[in-house]
């Protein structure tokens, strides 16, 4: 006899690892503004998640969002979404590299500004 339960589930799991994959790869493929709506989408099919785990047996939520970003491990110090805010953060607040000791910032009005260490 088939499973259907069994089924359905092993289907939706893989369903919220692909999801999940999805968000995280649209993500860094943006700025760090995207982050807003990277947390509103998440929060979306965490909420998807909450209401098929009533009738289906699916692994956690926060399992699968912990395996997609890769810091499942004891001795792992950053993930995927924490790397990505590392690299988009200067650019993103406008911060340019470092001229001579001074930190260069670029003003809205196309202006730089210097401030000193």
């Amino acid at each position: 006899m088939i499973n259907l339960r069994s089924l359905i589930t092993e289907r939706m799991n893989k369903f919220f690892r692909e999801n999940i994959e999805f968000l995280f790869d649209h993500f860094e493929c943006q700025d760090l503004c995207a982050i807003v709506e990277l947390e509103k989408l998440l929060d979306v099919l965490k909420y998807s998640h909450e209401l098929l785990s009533r009738d289906l047996s699916v692994d956690s939520f926060s399992l699968m969002l912990n395996e997609m970003q890769e810091n499942i491990s004891l001795v792992s110090f950053s993930s995927r979404l924490a790397s990505q805010d590392y690299k988009t953060l200067p650019k993103s607040i406008g911060l340019l590299p470092f001229d001579g000791g001074v930190i260069v910032m670029q003003s809205s009005l196309g202006r730089d500004q210097s401030l000193e260490p």
